[in-house]
């Protein structure tokens, strides 16, 4: 391998080879000793000028950074092959320069420029952009104090950047350190840089070296990196920084976009309709940063499913404007001319037919520049559309040329059959044929138009998919109501025969109190005495019986309500004729007031309520009289006490609170 021959025509096997011995290198010096070049530099011609180059650069890094005396002389003089590539010679110059700067300040330029005369001109250019700060952790900064330097969860501490001899291959862009290449385009070529002032990787994209000298494409290039950094949506790729190489080459800086591309990700399904609700989101969030970018008077001109970058937290950003184009009248500046260029079916032209033809609207690929406006993107919007529901772009062809031919002609019969074969909704179909149309005048204005579209459609999706996780609810709800019902008159069932057993032991009592105070009226001649004994008895049966009717749960269930009051009734009534009763025996008198009592709380119970505070009244008058006819009985005192407190708060139950407090307070004294 020749001096120079560029590192990305190794075998893959020949740089994992390469990095692992980077690696080893670099951790014997970690572990502090002292490695050397030749112990670790193989024999063989493949990768050795390769691995000079790296080492040389780690070596020079880990002996400044431990205090030694060295500078990149001793590389260049020990080993003659280096001076033979210029970019890595220039670079290892830079990195002596940047790392002393970092660690003494004030070292001049022109010592390296007195030093190097051959690379003079070309060191004071590239030296001027260094930073002044060392990328060492605890170097210091421009005032002397030192740099911090953290790294967020998630970010690697850079490591020493991998060098190339290629042609075009730049290693420092401004304070931006160059760590290899991307990705290469038609026009530029796309590496990932790292920031050492702030602690970030970011993108570096260069003009390829073959462009320097044309003018229009050199122009088109720095307005790409103008429009990116005017352009400022989440869905664009925000520019940095905008400069120049020491051989003069453009460059800008930008986001360095992780993930994944729309195309990858749609490649993967296992068929079109999977997962599409997540796609379509994607495809909003594309429609409404193209929607911005019309609003500002740009168009994209080439929209397709791989320049759609998805993140890994769901980010998504349109990718590669180096064929946007600022509309007539809305651009203050002066655009190139677009060139006549060769394309590729699946691959971006430049000039006066721009953009992939696989995706590209018909007066785009008939070369009407002029004419373009937002509604060629908007048939590019489309044409994703169209990739996501039928699984192909518009124009399907293993021939570039037929691609380039279906794409003047219009030619969407086939891309309009697969449409109308897919399963998707009838409205997302209709949207994306609109956005096809041969004619821009049958398309939608801009991509606003598009993304209400979407957005409308996305919408209703998700109101149709409430409203069927409302009808489920409703089913299941339904489902369980029924249940219940069942359940419930199976249980209504048992409680029935609990029921019928609780009313014929309550009515057998019920009967048996009714016989004695008949008796006990019949008998009321003959022997008075015995007569309110029975009496006594029977009201303390039905006593019983309303506190079993009353309190039973099983009669407070749902259903039951009415055989309750039914049962509750025939006690009232036995209450009713038991205080008609005429008696002047006080313990008589005395079963008498507290039957008046129970017929108050079964008035409130049963109804009507109005009437229970009259019952009450009348207990209340029966035991003050007893209280004042026998004042040393205190049974009678404090059942005086208890029937005011529940009249009071009978009161309280009707609503009416005044009288409630005015009975319950003339209740106290009595206790």
């Amino acid at each position: 391998m020749s001096i120079g021959t560029p590192v990305r025509t190794l075998s893959s096997h020949a740089w994992r080879q390469l990095e692992g011995v980077v690696e080893r290198f670099e951790q014997a010096w970690e572990e502090g000793s002292r490695p050397t070049l030749d112990d670790f530099l193989p024999g063989a011609p493949t990768v050795r000028h390769a691995l000079l180059v790296e080492l040389a650069h780690a070596d020079l890094e880990y002996r400044l950074r431990a205090g030694e005396t060295a500078c990149a002389e001793d590389y260049l003089g020990k080993y003659p092959d280096l001076r033979g590539d210029r970019s890595a010679v220039l670079e290892l110059i830079a990195t002596e320069f940047r790392i002393r700067s970092g660690q003494n300040g004030g070292i001049s330029i022109e010592e390296y420029a007195g030093r190097f005369p051959e690379y003079a001109a070309e060191l004071r250019s590239l030296l001027s952009a260094q930073p002044e700060a060392s990328t060492a952790p605890g170097g210091s900064s421009a005032t002397g104090d030192p740099a911090p330097r953290i790294y967020l969860r998630g970010q690697e501490t850079p490591a020493p950047p991998m060098r190339s001899g290629a042609e075009g291959f730049p290693h420092q862009a401004g304070r931006c350190t160059i760590l290899g290449e991307i990705a290469r385009g038609g026009m530029g070529a796309v590496f990932k840089g790292h920031d050492p002032e702030l602690g970030r990787d970011l993108a570096v994209k260069v003009l390829l070296d073959r462009y320097q000298t044309e003018t229009d494409l050199v122009r088109r290039f720095l307005i790409e990196a103008q429009i990116g950094g005017q352009l400022q949506h989440p869905g664009t790729v925000p520019v940095y920084e905008l400069g120049r190489l020491p051989d003069q080459r453009p460059y800008f800086t930008m986001k360095l976009v992780g993930g994944r591309t729309l195309a990858v990700l749609l490649a993967e399904r296992p068929e079109p309709g999977h997962d599409r609700t997540r796609f379509l989101k994607v495809f909003e969030q594309v429609c409404q940063t193209l929607a911005y970018a019309h609003s500002r008077g740009v168009i994209h001109r080439d929209l397709k499913p791989s320049n759609v970058m998805v993140g890994e937290f769901a980010e998504v950003q349109v990718m590669d404007w180096g064929l946007a184009k600022v509309l007539a009248g809305d651009r203050p500046g002066d655009e190139p001319p677009d060139r006549p260029r060769a394309a590729v079916g699946t691959e971006s032209r430049a000039g006066s037919v721009v953009g992939t033809p696989a995706y590209m609207a018909p007066e785009q690929a008939r070369g009407e520049t002029e004419s373009l406006d937002e509604r060629c993107d908007v048939f590019g919007l489309g044409a994703i559309l169209c990739v996501i529901l039928t699984g192909q772009s518009p124009y399907v062809s293993d021939s570039p040329a037929e691609l380039f031919r279906l794409a003047a002609q219009g030619e969407l019969r086939d891309a309009f059959a697969r449409l109308d074969r897919c399963d998707a909704d009838t409205e997302l179909v209709r949207l994306t044929k609109e956005c096809l149309a041969v004619n821009r005048e049958d398309r939608p204005r801009n991509a606003k138009a598009v993304a209400d579209a979407v957005t409308a459609y996305l919408a209703g999706v998700q109101e149709r998919l409430r409203a069927a996780e409302v009808e489920r609810a409703a089913a299941i709800a339904k489902a369980d109501e029924a249940r219940a019902k069942a359940n419930a008159e199976r249980r209504a069932r048992r409680l029935t025969v609990a029921v019928l057993t609780t009313v014929l032991i309550g009515a057998a009592g019920l009967g048996t109190a009714a016989w004695m105070l008949k008796n006990a009226n019949q008998r009321e001649r003959a022997s008075r005495g015995r007569a309110e004994e029975n009496a006594r008895e029977a009201r303390a049966t039905v006593d019983r019986y309303y506190t079993r009717v009353s309190e039973s749960p099983k009669l407070k269930a749902h259903g039951l309500e009415k055989l309750r009051s039914e049962l509750l009734l025939e006690a009232k009534d036995f209450y009713d004729r038991f205080v008609q009763k005429q008696s002047g025996d006080p313990d008589v008198r005395f079963e008498q007031g507290k039957a008046y009592m129970r017929l108050a709380n079964l008035t409130l119970d049963i109804g009507p309520q109005a009437e229970a505070p009259i019952y009450g009244q009348k207990a209340r008058e029966m035991f003050e009289e007893l209280v004042r006819d026998h004042p040393d009985v205190p049974d009678y005192q404090f059942e005086l006490g208890i029937t005011v407190g529940q009249l009071g708060i009978s009161y309280r139950y009707l609503g009416k609170p005044d009288l409630a407090e005015q009975t319950l307070e003339s209740a106290l004294p009595i206790f």
